[in-house]
C-alpha cells in the first residue's frame, strides 16, 4: 500500500490498450464485467474490474511526497511540446519505479501546461507530439482525458477514459443535469491493483502572483481553485475523422480514423461527505471534455505562440505580475466518495462505490465545492441542495473538524433569486452564522419575506498566506421560504471576524474559556461573564481592551461592559438592560492606535426584569492595576473584582505596607454620600474597608493612590463592581421592557421593507401614514417613507440603466442621485455607474483614434503583400469584432479585399457603427486569443496604423472582460461562423449517443 509499485508489469501486454467506458470506434470490444471498451481485448485478462478501493487517497500518499517529481514536471523544457511522445515520456518518467510516481509526474506536467495562453499553430501538427493534442483541445476536437490517457499508455499504466455528467460552472442549483448539456470525461488509473480517479482538466489552475504581494485579478472565487470548462454548445465524444489516441502506433491510428463519434461536455461541483469529514473534494468546475477549448478560472494576458514552442517566463500578465500554473490536488487520485458529488459516470460501476448513486440522487445532493472537501467538512443537517421552510425559520448545520475550525474564516451571501437586478440585494441580516459546538458550523435563518433565495457560503484558511489564495465557495443552497418568520427582528450584521472565538482571538494571545461558540445566553438576572485564558499575562497587562454592547438596533449601550485580568484570565462582564437580543464586540488596541476586533458574541437574554448599568464613574477596566506593584497593595478577602452581596454590609481587606495615602470612593447609579457609606481602619499591614449599601443597586468601589508622574492625578489601584440586592422588594419599580408604540411598529415596518427592497410595501406604509394626520410622528415617518421609496426607485432606475448599458439613461439616473445626495445609500451603484461612464468615454476616445486615421494610412496597411504576422493578427482581431470571421481574414488576400471596401461597408464605418452591447462573448474571447500577448510597443514599431486598430480592439476586449469577467472565464473562443449541422441518424446503434458538432 502506498508504493504504487508496478508489480504486474510483467504480465501486461507490451502495449497497453486504450480503455473507455463508451465505444470510441466499432473496432473497440466491450467487456461487460469491466464496463469498458478496449482496442485490444487481451487487456481484460490482466486488469481488474472496477471496484471500491480499500484505502483512501490520504492513506496511500501525501502531497508532500511529490516535491522532486513535481519539480521535474514544472521545470520540464517547453521544447517537449514539439518532441515525439516517447521522448516526452522518457524525460518525465526517467528513474521513477512506481506507477504512483509516474501518474503523478504525468498529472503535474499536463496541469502545468498553459494551454489557455497558447495559440494553436496555423497548420495541424504531426500526431505523435503533445502539441497535436493541444491543437485538438484548442479546436474543440479533443480534451485532457484523452491526452492524459495517451501519456499513461506510453508509460505502460492502464488508464480508462470515463464519461458521464458533471456539475460545473454552467450548472444551476436544483436543475436537471441533462446528458447533452452537462457531459464530461475524466480518467481512472490503475495503481496497486485498484482504480483511482484523476481529472487533469479540472486539476489545471492558474494564479496571478503580484510581486508586491497581492493577487490579480481579484475575484469572489479563490485564485487557487479555477473554474474550468471545456465547453461547446454540443460536444463530441472521443472521435472524429482525425482523432489520434495512439501517437506511436500508426496501425491503431488508422483504425481509429475509420470511426466517427461525438463529444459532450459540461462542468459541475462535488459535494457531500455522508457522515464524517473526509478529505478534500471538488469545486464548481466543469469540463465538457470531449471537444472543447481549454477554459481556466483565472485568465491572464494571452501568450502569443507564433511557433509551437512556449516560454513560461514570457507569460507576465502585466508588469509586476507573474502567471503561475499550479494544480488542484482535489482532482489527483480523488476518493470516489468525493468525486461522485461532481462527476457522475454513465456506467454505474465506475462510481467505485459500494452503494452507487442514482442520477436523481446526483441531481438533488447539496452543491458543495472544492473548499468544502479541502476543509474536511461534511454535511450534517441538510444533504440536498434545495431546502423548503414552511415557517420562515431554518437552521443549516455543517460538520467541521474541531482542530481546524478556529482557522477557517467564513462569509455568506443571501440573494433573492427572483431579483432582476444585476446588483442583487443581499439579505445577510436574515442570517446568523456561528459555531454552536466546536465541530459544527450553523446558519440560522429568520426570513422577513417569502420567496426563493440562493445562499452562497465562502471560506478561507487564515493559515495559508499565499497572495493568490482568497475566499472560495464552500457550498451553495437554494432555499424556499413559504412565508415570513413570525420573529420580525433582524439579526445583527455579521462582523468580519465572525461570531465567537476564532483565529483573531488566537492571534492576540487568547483562548476562549467560558464560551467557545458565538451565541451566549444571559443569566436570569441579565448578567453575562465571558472569559479567556491568557498566554502571556505580562504582555496583555500592558494592552488596552475595549468591549461594546449593542442592542438589536445596533445602538451602543454605555456603562454596560467592564473587563479585568485575573489569574491568567481576561474576563468581560456585562449587564443586559432587559429581555431581548444584543451583540458584544471585543477589541484590543494596536501599537498604532487602531483597534482590532478579536471576538464577537450574539447575546440572548430572557430576564424577567430590567437590570441596572454599571456606575458611570467606573472605568471599563476594573480589578488590579499596575500601581499595586509599586506600593505592594494586595487584596486579601476578595481578590475578584466582581462581587455580589445580599448583605447590607461588606468588609474588604488588603495587605498594604506603605504610608502613602490611599484614596477611596463608593459610587452607585443613584447618588450616595460615600463618606457615610465607607469606614476604613489600618492595623499593621492590614487595611480594612467596611462598606454599607443604602439600597439595592450596582455599586463601584474605587481605590487609588496619588500619581508620581502626573501632578494632582490619582493612579488606580483596584476597582470593584458590586451588585447588592437586599432580598426585600425595592420601592423603586424596575424599568419594564418598553412596549412597542405604534410609532415604533411603523419604524420597524419601514426598516423591514427597506432591508427587503420592497417598494410596494413602502407604498402601502405611506398610504397608512397619510391617514394618521393627527399624529405628530406620522408626518416625520411619512417623509422618511417617501424618501426611502425614492432611494429605492433611484437605485433600481440606475441599476436598470446599467443592465441595458444605456449611456444617457445612466447619466440621467446618476445626476438625479447626486442631486438628491443619496451618496451614502447608493455608494456601490454610484461607483459602478461612474466606472462604466469612464470606460465608455475611453472606448469613444479609442474610436476617434481609428476614425482620425487618414485613408493613406489604411491603404498603407492594405498595400502589404506579405504583412508582418503581428499586423495580420491585429487586423484579424479587429475585423472579427465587427463581424468578419476567420474564413474571410485568415488569408491576407481576402483580408485586403475587406480593407478596400468603401461606404457603409468600410472598416472605419463599421467600427463607427459598432455596438459593444451586441458583441458575443465567444467572439470577444476569440479576438483576445488572436491578439495573445502582443504589446502596443511592438505593433507601433511595425505599423502606426495597425497600432490604432490594436488600441481599439484591446479596449473593446478589456471592456467586455470588465463587464462579464466570470462568463468570459467560462466561454470558449470562437473565430469562425457558427454552423449547425443537422443530426444524422446512424443505422449502427453503436453511435446512438453521437452528437452534432459546432464548427
Amino acid at each position: 500500500m502506498g508504493t504504487g509499485a508496478s508489480k504486474d508489469e510483467k504480465v501486461r501486454p507490451s502495449t497497453i490498450s486504450f480503455l473507455s467506458t463508451y465505444q470510441i470506434s466499432p473496432l473497440y470490444t466491450l467487456s461487460t464485467p469491466h464496463s469498458l471498451y478496449a482496442d485490444n481485448s487481451k487487456i481484460f485478462d490482466v486488469i481488474p474490474p472496477p471496484k471500491p478501493p480499500p484505502f483512501s487517497k490520504k492513506q496511500i500518499c501525501e502531497m508532500g511526497d511529490f516535491g522532486e517529481i513535481d519539480k521535474r514536471a514544472e521545470q520540464a523544457p517547453s521544447r517537449l511540446l514539439n518532441r515525439p511522445y516517447d521522448e516526452v515520456v522518457d524525460y518525465l518518467t526517467e528513474g521513477l519505479t512506481t506507477d504512483l510516481e509516474k501518474v503523478r509526474v504525468i498529472y503535474r506536467w499536463v496541469t502545468a501546461q498553459p494551454v489557455d495562453l497558447m495559440l494553436a499553430p496555423r497548420n495541424k501538427p504531426e500526431g505523435n507530439i503533445p502539441m497535436y493534442h493541444i491543437w485538438r483541445i484548442k479546436h474543440r476536437e479533443g480534451n485532457y482525458a484523452q491526452w492524459f490517457a495517451i501519456l499513461c499508455r506510453l508509460s505502460n499504466i492502464p488508464c480508462a477514459i470515463v464519461n458521464g455528467r458533471l456539475k460545473g460552472s454552467t450548472y444551476q442549483v436544483g436543475e436537471k443535469i441533462l446528458e447533452d448539456e452537462h457531459y464530461g470525461e475524466w480518467n481512472a488509473v490503475l495503481i496497486d491493483g485498484y482504480w483511482r480517479f484523476v481529472d487533469a482538466y479540472w486539476g489545471s489552475c492558474a494564479a496571478i502572483e503580484d510581486h508586491a504581494g497581492e493577487s490579480e485579478p481579484k475575484s469572489s472565487r479563490s485564485l487557487n481553485n479555477s473554474v474550468k470548462e471545456e465547453n461547446s454548445p454540443i460536444s463530441n465524444k472521443s472521435t472524429n475523422d482525425d482523432v489520434i489516441l495512439s501517437p506511436i502506433d500508426e496501425e491503431d491510428s488508422n483504425k481509429i480514423e475509420e470511426s466517427s463519434s461525438t463529444n459532450k461536455h459540461d462542468e459541475e461541483d462535488n459535494a457531500e461527505k455522508a457522515d464524517t469529514p473526509k478529505e478534500s473534494e471538488s469545486n464548481t468546475k466543469s469540463e465538457n471534455q470531449k471537444n472543447s477549448a481549454t477554459e481556466r478560472k483565472i485568465k491572464s494576458k494571452e501568450e502569443t505562440v507564433e511557433k509551437i514552442s512556449f516560454n513560461r517566463e514570457d507569460t507576465l500578465a502585466a508588469p509586476g505580475l507573474t502567471l503561475t500554473y499550479a494544480c488542484d490536488e482535489n482532482y489527483f487520485l480523488t476518493d470516489p466518495e468525493q468525486l461522485i458529488y461532481s462527476h457522475f459516470p454513465e456506467a454505474s460501476d465506475w462510481q467505485l462505490l459500494k452503494n452507487p448513486w442514482t442520477v436523481e440522487k446526483f441531481e438533488t445532493r447539496a452543491n458543495v465545492k472544492d473548499r468544502f472537501f479541502s476543509f474536511g467538512m461534511w454535511l450534517d443537517s441538510h444533504k440536498n441542495c434545495c431546502i423548503t421552510s414552511e415557517t420562515g425559520d431554518l437552521e443549516i448545520s455543517l460538520g467541521i473538524p474541531p482542530e481546524d475550525a478556529s482557522y477557517y474564516k467564513f462569509q455568506y451571501m443571501l440573494y433573492k433569486l427572483d431579483s432582476s437586478n444585476r446588483v442583487a440585494p443581499k439579505y445577510n441580516r436574515h442570517v446568523f452564522m456561528y459555531r454552536p459546538i466546536e465541530k459544527s458550523l450553523s446558519l440560522k435563518f429568520r426570513s422577513q419575506n417569502s420567496g426563493v433565495y440562493r445562499l452562497e457560503l465562502v471560506g478561507r484558511d487564515v493559515r495559508i498566506t499565499k497572495s493568490s489564495y482568497n475566499y472560495d465557495w464552500v457550498i451553495i443552497y437554494k432555499i424556499q421560504f413559504d412565508k415570513p418568520s413570525e420573529n420580525t427582528q433582524l439579526y445583527p450584521a455579521h462582523p468580519d471576524s465572525g461570531w465567537g472565538p476564532a483565529s483573531h482571538t488566537l492571534a492576540v494571545g487568547l483562548s476562549a474559556l467560558s464560551h467557545k461558540t458565538g451565541q451566549v445566553r444571559a443569566t436570569t438576572s441579565g448578567d453575562v461573564q465571558i472569559s479567556f485564558t491568557v498566554k502571556d499575562a505580562n504582555k496583555l497587562n500592558k494592552q488596552r481592551f475595549t468591549g461594546m454592547l449593542f442592542d438589536a438596533k445596533d445602538i451602543e449601550l454605555t456603562n454596560r461592559l467592564v473587563y479585568r485580568l485575573e489569574d491568567q484570565k481576561l474576563i468581560f462582564n456585562s449587564k443586559i438592560p432587559r429581555k431581548g437580543e444584543y451583540s458584544v464586540r471585543l477589541f484590543v488596541d494596536n501599537d498604532d492606535g487602531s483597534k482590532e476586533n478579536f471576538c464577537n458574541y450574539f447575546l440572548i437574554s430572557e430576564q424577567n426584569q430590567s437590570s441596572e448599568s454599571y456606575p458611570k464613574e467606573i472605568s471599563k477596566r476594573i480589578g488590579r492595576r499596575t500601581a499595586c506593584g509599586r506600593v505592594n497593595f494586595k487584596p486579601i478577602s476578595n481578590p475578584s473584582a466582581v462581587l455580589v452581596s445580599d448583605s447590607k454590609e461588606m468588609v474588604l481587606t488588603f495587605e498594604y505596607d506603605s504610608e502613602e495615602q490611599i484614596y477611596h470612593s463608593l459610587v452607585a447609579n443613584e447618588k450616595i454620600d460615600s463618606t457615610q457609606c465607607v469606614s476604613v481602619t489600618k492595623e499593621d499591614k492590614l487595611l480594612t474597608y467596611r462598606l454599607t449599601f443604602p439600597h439595592s443597586d450596582v455599586y463601584g468601589f474605587k481605590l487609588g493612590i496619588k500619581s508620581k508622574d502626573k501632578e494632582n492625578m490619582i493612579d488606580p489601584l483596584f476597582d470593584y463592581v458590586i451588585t447588592y440586592s437586599s432580598g426585600v422588594p425595592s420601592t423603586k419599580l424596575p424599568t419594564p421592557p418598553p412596549e412597542e408604540s405604534e410609532e415604533d411598529k411603523y419604524r420597524r415596518a419601514i426598516n423591514t421593507a427597506v432591508e427587503a427592497h420592497d417598494e410596494e410595501e413602502l407604498g402601502n406604509i405611506a398610504k397608512k401614514l397619510k391617514k394618521k394626520k393627527n399624529e405628530v410622528w406620522s408626518t416625520v415617518l411619512l417623509t422618511l417613507t417617501i424618501t426611502e421609496m425614492d432611494i429605492l426607485y433611484s437605485t433600481n432606475r440606475l441599476i436598470e440603466a446599467l443592465n441595458f448599458r444605456h449611456v444617457e439613461r445612466i447619466k440621467d439616473a446618476l445626476e438625479y442621485v447626486l442631486k438628491k445626495n443619496y451618496h451614502d445609500r447608493m455608494a456601490e451603484e454610484i461607483q459602478l455607474a461612474r466606472q462604466f461612464l469612464e470606460r465608455h468615454a475611453h472606448i469613444i476616445s479609442l474610436l476617434h483614434k481609428v476614425l482620425d486615421l487618414d485613408q493613406h494610412t489604411v491603404s498603407e496597411i492594405r498595400a502589404y503583400s506579405n504583412p508582418p504576422q503581428s499586423v495580420h493578427k491585429v487586423m484579424m482581431a479587429t475585423l472579427l469584432l465587427i463581424g468578419h470571421f476567420e474564413d474571410e481574414t485568415k488569408k491576407w488576400s481576402k483580408l485586403q479585399i475587406l480593407l478596400g471596401k468603401t461606404g457603409t461597408e468600410s472598416v472605419k464605418r463599421k467600427i463607427q457603427a459598432f455596438d459593444i452591447n451586441l458583441l458575443q462573448l465567444d467572439v470577444a474571447v476569440g479576438a483576445k486569443n488572436i491578439l495573445g500577448s502582443m504589446t502596443l510597443d511592438e505593433i507601433r514599431i511595425t505599423s502606426a496604423g495597425a497600432a490604432a486598430f490594436f488600441i481599439w480592439s484591446k479596449g473593446v476586449i478589456n471592456e467586455v472582460e470588465t463587464r462579464h469577467r466570470e462568463e468570459m472565464e467560462q466561454t470558449l473562443p470562437r473565430t469562425r461562423k457558427k454552423i449547425i449541422k443537422k443530426k444524422v441518424k446512424k443505422e449502427d446503434n453503436t453511435f446512438d449517443r453521437a452528437r452534432t458538432l459546432y464548427a
